[in-house]
C-alpha cells in the first residue's frame, strides 16, 4: 500500500492552458502573486509611462522569476493551496527544480 501512495504522488504533470506554449514554474508563490498583481494593474493603466514600467516589471518577474517547462513534464507535488502547488520537477535537464505552479497548470 505504501508503494501505491508513493506512485500516486509522482503521477502529476504540468499542463499548458489557454494561449500558453510552455508552463511557467515560478521561484515562489510570492513571485507568482506579484506577477498577477502587475498584470491586473496593467489592465487598468492608461498612462503610457506607467504601462511601460509595468511591462518591464512583468518581464523581470516572468523571465527571471520563473522557468519554462514543456507540457506533460512530470512533477511531484510538495504542497498545495487555493492558488496552486509547490512542485519538484522529476525529469529533464532541470530535474530537481522546485517552484510554484498555478493550479490550472498541474494535473
Amino acid at each position: 500500500m505504501l508503494v501505491m501512495i508513493g506512485v500516486a504522488g509522482c503521477s502529476h504533470k504540468l499542463v499548458v492552458v489557454k494561449n500558453q506554449q510552455k508552463v511557467k514554474v515560478y521561484q515562489s508563490e510570492q513571485v507568482y502573486q506579484a506577477v498577477v498583481a502587475v498584470r491586473r494593474e496593467l489592465e487598468h493603466t492608461t498612462d503610457p509611462g506607467q504601462r511601460q514600467f509595468g511591462i518591464s516589471i512583468l518581464s523581470l518577474g516572468e523571465n527571471r522569476g520563473a522557468k519554462d517547462f514543456d507540457d506533460g513534464t512530470r512533477v511531484r507535488i510538495v504542497s498545495r493551496d487555493e492558488l496552486g502547488a509547490q512542485i519538484e520537477v522529476l525529469e529533464g535537464s532541470d530535474k530537481g527544480y522546485k517552484g510554484f505552479v498555478p493550479k490550472d497548470n498541474v494535473r
